[in-house]
């Protein structure tokens, strides 16, 4: 409207006070224990096995699962160190007994560096 008053009819500029339409909230949608359990059991890679499970038990985001080094899970603890995220803050997770031994059994088997 302000291009058209403005340019095409060849108007002054002005400031025209109009709100914004308000943003749209939508939920997400959450999957069930069930659901979950049946996923990370279902996957025969070991690897995306143990990132569904890492993500689902520590409440990561993805690039902070992403960004986990061997020498960020404390099995002494059951801690996992999350190195910058949201805000670019560390913070430590609790690491669930489930999740420690398949991250053990991936970690034994691919010996990864990320």
């Amino acid at each position: 409207m302000k291009f058209y008053y403005e340019k095409v009819l060849g108007g002054e500029r002005k400031y025209y006070a109009i709100e914004r339409p308000k943003k749209e909230y939508i939920l997400p949608d959450i999957l069930s224990k069930d659901e979950v359990a049946k996923m990370i059991k279902l996957t025969k890679n070991i690897k995306h096995k143990c990132l569904l499970a890492v993500l689902y038990s520590a409440g990561l985001r993805r690039s902070e699962a992403i960004k986990l080094k061997p020498n960020d899970i404390d099995s002494d603890r059951m801690l996992i160190k999350v190195r910058g995220g949201k805000g670019k803050k560390d913070r430590y997770v609790q690491l669930a007994k489930s999740t420690l031994e398949l991250w053990s059994e991936y970690a034994e088997r691919e010996k990864p560096e990320k």
